[in-house]
């Protein structure tokens, strides 16, 4: 990292309540997890982001265990960064996808640390030199278990999270989003 940065860079865990305190023109990243696991405390993704842009600084938020389980509207909190698992509240179980959101702005700009085959501008043409493909799908890095995508699709594509940029009951935030997701047909095997 220090490499790619080009200058010296330190790495420092702070307690989140002294973020403010923190926050000054040396620190070029922030990251935070949006949901505690072991309290269920959800942050104001929102306002931490823009006190977090007001310092220079980028924003990267760990949604392991916000994803499926409280609404996430990246585009509203202008967030630059973000990544989850597949596994948890999206219902993927062991062995399921993670996911990367890097914002429109960031995206041609940052070079995936780990490309991948399917990351690549021309996959099938198996050239021996590595070209990044556009946008996402530049951050590809191998070739997704269709078996383990299943699960996550479902409980991406039903009730109101129907797009990447907002996960969540939108439509019954007073309700558990598993309440939304009920099949209602059978199907034969």
């Amino acid at each position: 990292m220090c490499e790619r940065a080009g200058r010296s860079v330190t790495m420092k865990t702070i307690d989140r309540d002294r973020l403010d305190e923190e926050l000054n023109d040396d620190v070029a990243l922030v990251e935070l997890t949006q949901v505690d696991y072991r309290s269920g405390e959800a942050l104001d993704m929102a306002t931490i982001t823009e006190k977090v842009h007001a310092a220079g600084a980028l924003m990267l938020w760990d949604f392991a265990h916000s994803a499926g389980a409280v609404p996430l509207d990246v585009t509203a909190a202008d967030v630059d960064f973000a990544a989850g698992c597949g596994y948890k509240y999206l219902n993927g179980g062991p062995g399921a996808p993670a996911f990367l959101y890097v914002r429109k702005s960031w995206q041609g700009k940052l070079r995936n640390p780990l490309p991948g085959w399917l990351g690549h501008a021309r996959p099938f043409d198996f050239e021996l030199t590595y070209e990044p493909a556009e946008g996402m799908q530049a951050f590809v890095t191998s070739s997704p278990s269709i078996v383990a995508l299943r699960p996550s699709t479902e409980r991406l594509t039903c009730g109101s999270a129907r797009r990447w940029g907002t996960f969540g009951p939108r439509a019954w935030p007073d309700r558990p989003f598993h309440t939304t997701c009920r099949r209602t047909t059978a199907r034969r095997l």
